[in-house]
This record gives C-alpha cells, sequence and structure tokens, in this order.
C-alpha cells in the first residue's frame, strides 16, 4: 500500500517551480519509488483532480473549459492503477487549488486513494503573501485594481486572492478531515540559496532532484514599469488580445528583468506582520515540520 502526499501549496509559495521540476523527473522519481502520477495533470499539477472533487457549481468558467469532465471514481482509479503498475511506495499528489476550496470536498479521498494520506502546506510570511499574490492576479487573472484597493481589501476579507490568511484555521480544516497527525507544515523562506524542491524532497523522505528550472525563472513577477504596464492593459484589454499581449510582455520580463521593487511600505509591512504574528506562530506550534518515516 502507497503512502501519499497531498501537497496543497498554498499559492506563491513555489508550487509551480516544484510541479515543473517533479514532471521533468518523473523518472528519477520512479527509481527512488516516488511516482508522481501522470493521471490527473494539467500545467504539471493535479488539478483534475481537484475538478473532479469539487461540486460543478464550484467549478468556475475557465476551469470547466480546461476540466476533461471525468467524474472522481475514474480519476482515483486511474491514480491507483499507476500506482500499483508503477511498483513505487509514495505517491505525490501536488496541486496549489488544493487549498483554495473547503478540505470536506476531498474527504472522499481518503477512502478512495488506496493508502495512508499525509498533507503537506507550505506557509508564507503574510506581508510577502499580499504582494506576490497581487503581482500574480494582474499578470494571470486580469485584474485591474490598484495594490492599495488589493490590500485593503486583502486584509478585511482575511483572503488575498482566493488564499486565506488565517493560516491556523485553514489547516485545522484540513486536519478535521485527513487528522492532526497526517499534516505537516514547512515554511516557504524564498531568497537566494532556498529551493522549495529541495525542502519538499527533504520533507518526503527522497532523495534531492536536480532542478532543471534552475536558472530559469518558472514564474516571472512583475516589478518595475511593468507592473503599471500590464494594470493598464487589463484596464482596457480581455480575451485573446489581452492573452497575446501577455505572452509579449512575460517574454520581456524574462529577458529584461527589473529589479524587485516593494509595494509596502516598511511601516506597512511591521503592521501587517503584527497583525498576523499570533495566527502563524500558533499553526507553526501547533503541527510538525516533518514526518516520522520510522513509525
Amino acid at each position: 500500500m502507497a503512502r501519499f502526499f497531498l501537497h496543497i501549496g498554498l499559492m506563491k509559495t513555489g508550487t509551480t517551480a516544484l510541479q515543473r521540476t517533479l514532471a521533468q523527473n518523473y523518472d528519477e522519481l520512479m527509481r527512488d519509488g516516488v511516482l508522481y502520477p501522470k493521471t490527473a495533470r494539467f500545467d504539471d499539477k493535479h488539478v483534475q483532480l481537484v475538478w473532479a472533487c469539487q461540486p460543478d457549481d464550484k467549478l468556475g468558467v475557465w476551469a470547466r473549459s480546461k476540466y476533461d469532465g471525468r467524474g472522481v471514481d475514474d480519476v482515483v482509479n486511474d491514480i491507483n492503477d499507476e500506482v500499483v503498475n508503477s511498483g513505487c511506495s509514495k505517491c505525490v499528489l501536488s496541486a496549489e487549488d488544493f487549498s483554495l476550496r473547503p478540505p470536506e470536498y476531498y474527504r472522499m479521498l481518503a477512502d478512495k486513494l488506496n493508502g495512508d494520506i499525509n498533507v503537506i502546506v507550505y506557509i508564507r510570511n503574510h506581508a510577502d503573501l499580499i504582494e506576490s499574490m497581487y503581482r500574480q492576479l494582474l499578470k494571470g487573472r486580469g485584474i485591474s485594481k490598484t495594490f492599495d484597493a488589493f490590500l485593503k481589501d486583502s486584509l478585511s476579507q482575511g483572503r488575498a486572492g482566493g488564499t486565506s490568511l488565517f493560516y491556523k484555521e485553514l489547516v485545522d480544516g484540513w486536519a478535521e478531515v485527513f487528522g492532526k497527525g497526517n499534516i505537516v507544515v514547512r515554511e516557504y523562506k524564498g531568497g537566494r540559496g532556498y529551493s522549495t524542491v529541495d525542502d519538499f524532497m527533504d520533507c518526503i523522505g527522497a532523495s534531492p532532484l536536480p532542478n532543471r528550472s534552475r536558472g530559469f525563472v518558472v514564474n516571472p513577477s512583475l516589478h518595475g514599469p511593468y507592473l503599471e504596464f500590464v494594470r493598464a492593459i487589463n484596464q482596457h484589454l480581455s480575451g485573446g488580445v489581452r492573452s497575446k499581449i501577455m505572452n509579449e510582455v512575460i517574454a520581456l520580463v524574462r529577458s529584461h528583468p527589473c529589479e524587485p521593487s516593494p509595494l509596502l511600505t516598511e511601516d506597512e509591512k511591521s503592521k501587517i506582520m503584527e497583525t498576523f504574528a499570533h495566527d502563524e506562530k500558533e499553526v507553526l506550534a501547533a503541527y510538525p515540520r516533518s514526518f516520522d518515516f520510522d513509525g
């Protein structure tokens, strides 16, 4: 019986680079006894499984256009078959989208997946998360509001782009479904010298992988003049025209990156950190950083 690792994000914690690296190293992982299933993947992540578990009326327009329509039983059966055929003892299912919906949606997986389920969640400094989420939503979702407006909404709603800012409450929900002893919380630290890929492989007790994305920015952030330029695009364009221009912008960002430019003042950042300090401390105190592989 395999051990399943359900990696649920959060968003903006290196998920894209991790998923791409896992997908690129499918064979290397198999030789180490780790399966990253090809079943249910879209854009290197297992979001088809996320969509299959969700009530139909909760799927957005974009998700509905990409969802292959298979029911959760069919998807899970194919995952179980792939695990058996691989002979692997560990299976990683990754999609930050898991964390954007109530964990109750995924309770069925405990009965349907043939193995024990461990949940891995990465959390990030709240101030950095809010900034990074704004840049991502400008680029990927086409929002046009100012950062000040986004910040105000995020703090008043307790959510940044769909991601809860109350980490303890979020993780507790997953613990209620899958058991507190099956949850691990890791800290995303970012910056030079940090690799989510290396950290994740250590977390699941697997050998290090060559990060083929190293040196290539998988999900480039918008800084400097690019930020306001994209916001202006979002105000006036949509659909295919916007997508075509955004592809050119992203290529330009990669070839001519700007120096990182903070959106928060030091005072704003300090206030955010102070607001959520207790929440972050609580979740880190309540959940371990690693699994017991000897138990």
